[in-house]
């Protein structure tokens, strides 16, 4: 049986404080995933990561 993990994982974050606290939670960020972008939508005033899977990468 496979273990299916999802490839990315998008975090939203309120601020930079809310965002690191997220960042450094493995319930929003398992182990094996890195960061792939980051933005600011000022329209929104909050930041936006995409992380993806290290062992998607390989493939």
């Amino acid at each position: 049986m496979q273990n299916h993990r999802q490839r990315y994982r998008v975090i939203f974050g309120r601020d930079a404080q809310d965002l690191e606290a997220k960042l450094n939670d493995t319930n929003f960020v398992p182990a094996g995933y890195t960061l792939t972008h980051l933005t600011f939508n000022s329209d929104r005033a909050e930041y936006l990561v995409i992380l993806e899977d290290d062992q998607g990468r390989k493939e």
